[in-house]
């Protein structure tokens, strides 16, 4: 259990370690090396199960977590602290952050739905493999896992698309093609072909909007991205228990088919509450630096006139919301590229 919060940890770190420009993309491989892992170890576990029994996966496992401890420890340079509260402080201040931003709570509520989801079609996805007409032994139902390896090259690419400016666009895609992989499902009850087809999907949809959704949090605050991320991880493993509950009595009840009718309402929900935040509670402030090098500071309500995603608009685009922002004015100190804006410097009029 102390383990599995490293990778919790270690992206927010990633973020911090980055620069604005390319934060979406370390995001994203962080991410997806955190999903070739996951997906990975289904595979490993189902031959060394079967080959060797449970415990030497344990035993693996620990040997690996030692290994990465010290490699970890020598390669991760220190880093100053950048509050200094008691921690009952810092906890609390998670809840804090999440009330006064309404862009956290509806982002929030995308990234848990996500985890549900993807937790209820893996878990449904091994009672069919195993039951008639497949009846596939452990080890062939973990070599399912390695077909959805395809969402790592999503998570990839999906941090770009964040650096872009086409943040929010490509959350409400990725659902779009969730919801597809869904209806593929429903007809996949005897195909191989159609289920790894779905499987594909999904890891490809549910990855790109967790990222998505996780470089948008992360660009809240600056000082508190490490604090932040314990919202959507604490949400993200609650949502996917629950999922993986409903999964055993949707298929006791309907089988299949009830899991497929199921996660299509997930996917339509996601997509209702994207669609009605997209241009107003989805909407993440803009972090601005002062300096090409500054510490971050946010817009202040004043600038976010007709809820414009300040952050995820091109470059162009957040030029011109920028200037015409009431009672702020900016220029600009650094090269201005379509993926950053650490060229911009504050001055509020009085």
């Amino acid at each position: 259990m102390l383990g599995a919060i490293s990778g919790q940890v270690l992206t927010p770190l990633a973020g911090d370690l980055t620069g604005d420009a390319h934060r979406g993309r370390i995001i994203g491989a962080v991410g997806s090396g955190t999903l070739t892992g996951i997906l990975a170890s289904r595979t490993i576990s189902g031959f060394l199960a079967g080959a060797a029994g449970w415990r030497t996966i344990f035993a693996l496992a620990a040997v690996v977590a030692v290994l990465l401890a010290v490699l970890l420890y020598h390669a991760i340079p220190p880093l100053a602290p950048r509050t200094r509260m008691p921690y009952p402080q810092l906890i609390a201040s998670i809840g804090a952050v999440v009330m006064r931003e309404r862009a956290a709570r509806w982002t929030l509520v995308l990234a848990a739905t996500g985890f549900a989801t993807f937790s209820l079609f893996w878990t449904a996805l091994t009672f069919l493999l195993s039951s008639p007409p497949f009846r596939y032994p452990v080890p062939v139902i973990g070599l399912f896992g390695l077909a959805s390896l395809a969402g790592v090259l999503s998570g990839l690419h999906g941090g770009r698309l964040h650096d872009r400016g086409w943040s929010l666009p490509a959350t409400g895609t990725a659902w779009i093609l969730a919801l597809g992989a869904f209806v593929v499902a429903a007809f996949a009850g005897r195909s191989v072909v159609l289920i790894i087809t779905a499987a594909i999907m999904i890891d490809i949809a549910l990855q790109t909007q967790a990222l998505l959704n996780r470089a948008r949090l992360f660009a809240l605050s600056h000082e508190a991205r490490s604090r932040l991320n314990t919202a959507p991880a604490t949400g993200n493993f609650i949502a996917a228990a629950i999922g993986s509950a409903a999964a055993t009595t949707l298929w006791s009840a309907g089988g299949w088919t009830a899991v497929t009718i199921t996660g299509t309402a997930l996917c339509c929900f996601a997509l209702t509450v994207w669609a009605l935040g997209r241009r107003g509670p989805l909407a993440i402030r803009f972090a601005m630096t002062d300096s090409c090098n500054g510490p971050q500071r946010h817009l202040p309500s004043t600038a976010r006139h007709s809820h414009v995603a300040l952050g995820t608009l091109p470059s162009r685009t957040r030029h011109k919301t920028l200037a015409h922002s009431p009672r702020v004015h900016f220029s600009a100190t650094c090269p201005d590229t379509p993926r950053a804006a650490a060229g911009w410097s504050r001055s509020s009029s009085r």
